[in-house]
This record gives C-alpha cells, structure tokens and sequence, in this order.
C-alpha cells in the first residue's frame, strides 16, 4: 500500500509520479514531494499576504479576512483544486481499518490487484473486522440471538462483515459461518413457527428474510428456501411498502 500512498502524495504535490522510485522509500528522493509542499506554502503565503495588503487599501480594510484554506485555493487553478482535494481524501481514508482500505485501493486508485487482495485479506486478522469474529460465541451467535433490535444480533454482525469485505473463503470467515450454520436457530427471537428453522432457512418476515439470504449467498450458504419463499411472497407494492398479511403488519421492501 505504500506505493499507492507515494503516488498520492506526488499527485497532490504536483509532481510526476512515474518519476518516484518505490525503492526511495526514506530517502532524501522520499523526501522531497512535502519539501515541495513546504516551499510552495511559504510562496503561497508571500503572495497572498502581499494581495492582502493590496485590498485591504482600495477596501479600506473591509474584505473578509482569508484563511490559509482559501488563500491556497485561490492561488490554484480550479483542476488543481480539485486534484488536490481528491488526493487528501483518499489519504485520510486510506490511513484507515483495513475494511475501508482495500476498498479505497480498489476503486479510487491505480492499485494493483495484487496488493489490493492483500489488503483486504487483513479484514480477518486485523481491525474492527477481526474484533468482530473474536466476538462470536461458542454458540455461533453473537448478541446472544439471530436477530435482535439491538443491532449486536448474528444476523446485524453477518451484515457488517459482508459490507467490510470480509473473504468469505478465509479461514476466520469459514469458522464463523459454519458454527452459524450448525448452531444457530431462530429459537426466541422470531415467530413460534419458525423457532427450530437453521439460521440460513430465515424465519417468516421478508425484510429479515432478504438480509438473511444477502449473507448467505455472499457467504456461500444454501439460502434457495428463502429466495424461493420470497418470490412466493411478493405482493403489489403500494407507496413504496408492503402489507405482508403473514406477519400482519406493513413493513419496507428496502432489504427484501
């Protein structure tokens, strides 16, 4: 990732980044996109103060002060600034968990596949994503249930995973989903019906059911009991939502 992160930083400095040598990591070449930073503020700042005096006499010192944001704005060309502005924010993200980072690389830089694959494969040993499988009881559930309105439920924490980018063929992941399938069951936290229903055969509710079938199929899990439950059950959409006459009550189609 380092070498993404250089041609970042050369980017924002201005400088051609196919002439950075990755093998100048700390060196005095390593250092010379922020002494080229540098210089350009005290230019900048020069410049600016001298503009400043000069309209604070024609305006008899009413202008609005500049900060140094908009000094160094103003003195760029409006695709600079935009460059500019692009690079920093993908350094901020980028100086994140691992879960935001392979993402980042992945569709906002020039990474390699290579590297990116390697990034994201941190998701299970380090960071929120790690600290998330660690919390997995022996059980199989995490919040101690399927689902709870309380957002720590299986279900919720499957959900996250998914969105962080966690490999499902990793072997954190692997461990995870197979105590899930094997121990965890609706007992308690849905209708009576469907209490002893495996985690991945849903329950009766389809907003449940469609984000229960989401991570299964991202997890490799057999989930065509609830697609095909799903498509049984669709109804006409009024207003954007739906009265599902099973669970008695109109509810969202958004996850479903």
């Amino acid at each position: 990732m380092s070498r993404v992160v250089d041609r970042l930083r050369a980017r924002r400095a201005g400088i051609d980044s196919s002439r950075l040598d990755p093998g100048l990591e700390g060196s005095d070449a390593g250092q010379q996109p922020a002494e080229a930073d540098g210089a350009r503020e005290v230019g900048v700042g020069v410049a600016a103060a001298h503009a400043r005096r000069s309209l604070a006499g024609a305006l008899g010192h009413q202008q609005r002060p500049l900060t140094k944001v908009s000094r160094n704005q103003q003195m760029a060309s409006p695709a600079k600034r935009v460059s500019t502005s692009q690079s920093s924010v993908i350094l901020w993200l980028l100086d994140s968990d691992p879960s935001i980072r392979w993402q980042v690389m992945r569709d906002l830089t020039d990474a390699p596949a290579d590297e990116v694959g390697a990034e994201r494969a941190r998701v299970a040993t380090e960071g929120a994503g790690a600290r998330l499988l660690a919390l997995q009881a022996l059980d199989g559930r995490w919040g101690g249930a399927a689902w709870n309105r309380g957002w720590d439920s299986t279900m919720h924490v499957l959900l996250l995973l998914k969105e962080m980018g966690l490999d499902p063929t990793s072997d954190g992941a692997r461990r995870a989903v197979s105590l899930v399938r094997d121990r965890v069951t609706w007992q308690g936290c849905g209708p009576r019906e469907a209490g002893h229903n495996p985690f991945f055969a849903g329950e009766v509710e389809p907003c449940i059911n469609g984000q229960v079938g989401a991570v299964g199929a991202y997890f490799g899990q057999d989930v065509r009991g609830i697609v095909d439950r799903l498509l049984a059950e669709e109804l006409p959409v009024s207003s954007g939502r739906l009265l599902s006459p099973r669970v008695g009550r109109l509810f969202s189609p958004l996850f479903t």
